[in-house]
C-alpha cells in the first residue's frame, strides 16, 4: 500500500508519496486580472504584482467566517483552503492508496472537521490525522519531557511532549502571532534601506522589483546558516543591483521575538531535569535563533531535518491510520520513543581549545574571533564560528566557511568535535582537548 502524507504548515505545505516529498506549496491565494483564483506557488509568485486581492491566512484560521472582499465562490477561508487542497491532491491522485494528514497543534475540533469534510469532497481517501509535533518527534531520541518549536506564516508555536508510558502531546501554545510573513516584511525593509543608502535605489517603488525581492528573500535568509555577511542581488530586466548586508542588520527584525520564545520554553520545560527542544527546519537561517536557544540551561537543542514529520508519519502509519471508517486525531502515539537520558561530561568530551601553550575553556558557548594572533578571544557580534557542548557532544557552527577548516578540510555546516580535532584559521591551528 502506498501512503500519501500532507503536512499542513502554511509556510510550505509538504506533500509526500510514502516518505518522499514530491511537492511543497505555500498557503497563498490570489485572484488575477482575469478573475482566476491562483493558489500555492502560482499565487505567491504574483502576490506583489497583484496586491488588490490576495490572502495567506486561510490555513491559519481554517473556518467559515466571512472574509473581506468575498466573492460568490469565495466566501470564507474554507473555500480558499478547499481550492488549495484540490491542488495538493493532484500531486498524489492515482499514486497513493490512502492519505494521512499531519496537522498543527492549534487546529481545534471545528478546524479538523472542516479539513476532513473538504478532503472527502476532494475525493481524498483519508485514513489518519496526526499532530505535527508527534510526527516530527516520534523518530527522535526523547527525554521524559520534550518541546517542539515551529514557525508558520502568522504564528510561532510551542508544543510539549511526554515520553513516559507512550509519546503524547500534553500541551501546546501559540507563543506569538508573529510568523514568517511578518519577518519577511521586516527583512525586506532592511534590504530596501540598504539599497537606498548604498545604491540610491528603492526596490519597493515598483511592483516588479518588489516581487523579485520577495522571491529571493527565503533562500537568501537560509544562506545565513553559514555566513555573517551576504550579497543581495537583484536583476530586473537586465539591470543588476547588489548590496552587502550583515546579520546584525537583520537581527532587529527577529530579536524582539526571542524573549517571548525563551519565556514560553522556560514555562513548558522540566524544572529539575534537562528537556529536549526540537527546532523545526523552518527556522533555518533566522538570525540569532540558534545562538539564543543554545544559551538556555537544561535545554538540549536538536535541529530537525525538513522531512522529520513526513518520515515519522510514514514509519508509524499503522498506528496513525484508523480502522472501521472512524478517523481519530492522534495526539497520543502508542510507542515509547528511544530515550535521550541525561549524561554528564566524560573524559571523551572536548572541554578546551588549546592554542600554543594556553588552553581556553569552551564553556556554554565560545564564539571564536577571526583575529587570534594575540590569543583566543571571543567575538560576540561577528564570530568565525560558535563552539558549544550539547548533551555528550561538542558542536561547531560555521559562520565564515571560506576562512576556516576542521581537521584540514573545509566545512560549511554544523559539525561534531572531539578531543584531538583541529580548527585552522589560515596557518593558525587550535586543538580540541579534554581537561578533567
Amino acid at each position: 500500500m502506498t501512503i500519501g502524507i500532507i503536512e499542513l504548515n502554511d509556510l510550505g505545505i509538504q506533500v509526500a508519496c510514502d516518505d518522499e516529498i514530491v511537492a511543497i506549496s505555500p498557503g497563498f491565494a490570489l485572484i488575477n486580472n482575469n478573475g482566476e483564483l491562483l493558489v500555492g506557488n502560482d499565487a505567491l509568485k504574483e502576490t506583489r504584482l497583484l496586491p488588490s486581492w490576495n490572502n495567506n491566512h486561510f490555513w491559519n484560521h481554517l473556518n467559515t467566517n466571512p472574509i473581506p472582499n468575498a466573492r460568490d465562490s469565495i466566501r470564507h477561508n474554507a473555500d480558499l483552503a478547499f481550492a488549495h487542497l484540490e491542488l495538493l491532491w493532484e500531486e498524489l491522485k492515482g499514486r497513493v492508496d490512502t492519505v494521512i494528514f499531519v496537522v498543527p497543534s492549534f487546529y481545534n475540533r471545528a478546524s479538523l472537521s472542516l479539513l476532513l469534510g473538504m478532503a472527502e469532497e476532494c475525493g481524498i481517501p483519508t485514513s489518519g490525522v496526526v499532530d505535527l509535533s508527534i510526527a516530527a518527534a516520534c523518530n527522535q531520541k526523547l527525554r521524559d519531557i520534550s518541546l517542539y518549536l515551529d514557525i508558520h506564516l502568522h504564528r510561532i508555536t510551542l508544543t510539549r511532549l511526554s515520553n513516559s508510558l507512550n509519546l503524547s502531546r500534553t500541551n501546546y501554545i501559540t507563543v506569538c502571532e508573529t510568523g514568517m510573513a511578518t519577518l519577511l516584511d521586516r527583512w525586506a525593509s532592511a534590504v530596501t534601506n540598504q539599497f537606498i543608502q548604498v545604491k540610491r535605489y528603492d526596490p519597493l517603488h515598483d511592483a516588479k522589483s518588489e516581487q523579485a525581492l520577495y522571491d529571493a528573500l527565503p533562500d537568501w535568509i537560509h544562506s545565513f546558516e553559514t555566513k555573517r555577511n551576504n550579497l543581495f542581488n537583484l536583476d530586473i530586466d537586465g539591470l543588476k543591483q547588489s548590496v552587502s548586508i550583515s546579520v546584525e542588520q537583520l537581527m532587529p527584525a527577529c530579536a524582539p521575538l526571542y524573549p517571548q520564545i525563551i519565556q514560553a520554553i522556560r514555562k513548558q520545560a522540566s524544572i529539575n531535569e534537562t528537556s529536549t527542544l526540537f527546532l523545526s527546519h523552518r527556522f533555518n537561517g533566522v538570525p540569532g535563533i540558534k545562538d539564543t536557544l543554545n544559551l538556555l540551561e537544561k535545554i538540549e537543542l536538536v535541529e530537525l531535518p525538513s522531512n522529520a514529520a513526513i518520515a515519522g508519519a510514514f514509519q508509524h502509519a499503522d498506528k496513525i491510520m484508523s480502522g472501521g471508517g472512524t478517523i481519530t486525531h492522534v495526539v497520543n502515539l502508542p510507542i515509547k520513543a528511544a530515550s535521550s537520558a541525561d549524561e554528564t561530561v566524560t573524559r571523551n568530551q572536548a572541554t578546551h581549545l588549546l592554542y600554543g601553550d594556553h588552553a581556553t575553556a569552551i564553556g556554554r558557548v565560545f564564539k571564536l574571533s577571526e583575529e587570534i594572533s594575540s590569543g583566543l578571544i571571543q567575538d560576540l557580534s561577528n564570530p568565525i564560528c560558535s563552539i558549544y557542548p550539547k548533551g555528550v557532544h561538542v558542536y561547531v557552527d560555521i559562520h565564515k566557511a571560506n576562512k576556516i577548516k576542521i581537521n584540514g578540510a573545509p566545512v560549511t555546516k554544523q559539525t561534531t568535535l572531539k578531543p584531538g580535532d583541529t580548527i585552522s584559521l589560515g596557518d593558525q591551528i587550535m586543538t580540541l582537548i579534554s581537561v578533567t
